[in-house]
């Protein structure tokens, strides 16, 4: 019996561990991609981490690959093929790996109308002319919005944005102070603290801007393939963050007069205007007879979504709104946004795993109590019993 209740105990500790470790999986479907049209798209984020490797199993849409950015790795390009595809994205850390699954939807481009011939009437026999067309020729990304300076403190953390039509890649380029023309992988190695993130999209994001860094330009070029087009620069300028500081106390002199003295108006500091580098395109200002058209759709990023204008305007821009995460790896979780449902990504949260192991501890022990008692109980009970049956 000491056998049984044994393997009992045993049997229920790995059940309530089970319960205690499972995680399922999921897969998770991206925005649908059109044939013909450049497509980029987030698959999976490594917080601050670099990749040690990555790999894909599964089948890509035909003209599409994922590649990294940063800590980031995007699936992109133009798909030319209709159908649904699903694949895995495996990457590994020194301190971690994961292999999150999508699926994605390659549907049609818009069917182009066929143009109809027309005849010219003669009084010899009708001669069908064909329709005389210009060939039709690619056209190099055409500017739409240039980013604008930016001043901030040291530690915090802004953004800039450009836009292009007909734009298939984005790269973001950053000019020191010095005169020195880098990539965002290289400014994130000179400048000791920041954290620039966004490259190969229209918004990139500078977080825990460094006093080093001010004075440092950036801008965009939007390639295809008909060439590129470059973005005006845009300055930044950091500034030391500020200190509190206690204003003394002062005492009021007694007045000659009996009226009181009127107290000195304060005077606004200036803020300092942010300079221009040699050779910028100045911002266009906006036209003042423009009337904003918001798109009914919601635009977002990882983070905020908004209704946007197509001269850049916002409206209506928020945090997401998550009631769900789901684990998909050691450093990653996803949810669905309840108001805009996109797909948003974030840093695994600690977990309640350590709270699952301390209960399914005192399960176990309040199992092992209960069947040493039952034990102990029948053993009593086969004693009396056999020293009755010797008496009589």
């Amino acid at each position: 019996m000491k056998r049984r209740l044994s393997h009992i105990l045993s049997v229920a500790f790995v059940v309530i561990l089970c319960f205690a470790f499972t995680v399922p999986a999921y897969a998770f479907g991206l925005p649908d991609a059109t044939v013909g049209t450049p497509y980029s798209a987030k698959v999976t984020t490594n917080g601050t981490e670099d990749f040690t490797s990555t790999s894909v199993s599964g089948t890509l849409p035909p003209g599409m690959t994922v590649t990294q950015s940063g800590y980031d790795l995007y699936l992109s390009g133009t798909p030319t093929a209709v159908g649904n595809y699903s694949f895995n994205v495996y990457w590994e850390t020194e301190n971690g790996a994961g292999a999150p699954a999508w699926t994605i939807t390659v549907i049609s481009a818009p069917a182009t109308p066929t143009p109809t011939t027309t005849t010219t009437p003669t009084t010899s026999p009708e001669v069908v002319v064909p329709p005389t067309s210009s060939p039709v020729t690619a056209t190099a990304p055409k500017l739409t919005k240039s980013p604008s300076g930016e001043n901030i403190s040291s530690g915090s953390s802004t953004s800039f944005i450009a836009r292009a039509d007909n734009a298939a890649t984005y790269t973001w380029y950053v000019v020191g102070a010095d005169g020195s023309t880098m990539t965002v992988s290289e400014a994130n190695s000179k400048y000791t603290g920041v954290k620039i993130t966004g490259d190969g999209t229209e918004k990139l994001v500078i977080a825990n801007a460094p006093l080093s860094i001010s004075g440092a330009s950036f801008y965009c070029v939007f390639s295809n393939s008909a060439g590129s087009t470059n973005s005006a620069s845009a300055k930044l300028t950091v500034t030391p963050a500020a200190q509190a500081t206690v204003k003394p106390s002062v005492t009021a002199s007694p007045s000659p007069t009996p009226s009181p003295s009127a107290s000195p108006k304060a005077t606004a500091t200036p803020k300092p205007a942010a300079s221009t580098s040699p050779n910028e395109e100045p911002a266009s200002d906006p036209d003042d007879n423009h009337q904003h058209n918001f798109s009914n759709s919601w635009s977002g990023d990882n983070d905020t979504h908004w209704h946007e204008c197509n001269c850049g305007e916002r409206r209506d821009e928020d945090t997401h709104a998550v009631s769900t995460w789901t684990k998909m790896d050691k450093h990653t979780e996803m949810g669905i946004c309840t108001v805009c449902g996109r797909g948003v990504l974030r840093q695994a949260q600690k977990s309640g795993a350590f709270g699952k192991i301390i209960l399914g501890v005192v399960i176990v022990g309040a199992l092992g109590a209960g069947g040493y008692f039952t034990y102990t109980g029948l053993s009593r009970m086969k004693s009396k019993s056999s020293g009755r049956r010797g008496r009589h």
